[in-house]
């Protein structure tokens, strides 16, 4: 049987944190995937529509502020260090630039604050390299 809750999940992540593992490790649990194909994936349906193909590219994340972290290096807890992009525009966007064909979700499973991390998105029109694949921006780590 595999998860009923997404605090299941999270406990699970933190339990793997507590013993020295990363808590993408979590996906070797097939309780995740379980979680994921019976419960979000058919929320993600719903909203997008039959069509549309789940594209596991997926990462667990243990957001936790300087305070907690260990090792310190002025980085905000073990969350996104620099900012960063999952795809470039040329992956992301069909051929007319406006239509996007790739959705990302996050979906945090502890609270997410300005003391942890959270998820800030650059609108378009602010973003000088949106339009340039080839930018380092694009891909670099997000650690």
């Amino acid at each position: 049987s595999g998860f009923h809750s997404i605090e299941e999940l999270a406990a699970t992540m933190d339990r793997l944190d507590l013993a020295g593992w990363p808590p993408v490790f979590c996906f070797m649990c097939d309780a995740v995937w379980d979680l994921i194909a019976t419960r979000l994936w058919d929320e993600m349906r719903l909203l997008l529509g039959d069509d549309c193909v789940l594209e596991p590219s997926v990462f667990a994340w243990s957001l936790k502020t300087s305070q907690q972290a260990t090792g310190s290096d002025g980085q905000i807890g073990q969350s996104f260090g620099l900012p960063h992009r999952d795809y470039p525009a040329s992956e992301a966007m069909f051929d007319d630039g406006k239509t996007p064909k790739l959705l990302n979700v996050w979906i945090p499973v502890n609270d997410a604050t300005l003391d942890n991390g959270c998820m800030y998105i650059l609108p378009r029109e602010f973003d000088d390299n949106f339009v340039h694949p080839e930018n380092y921006a694009h891909m670099r780590s997000a650690t």
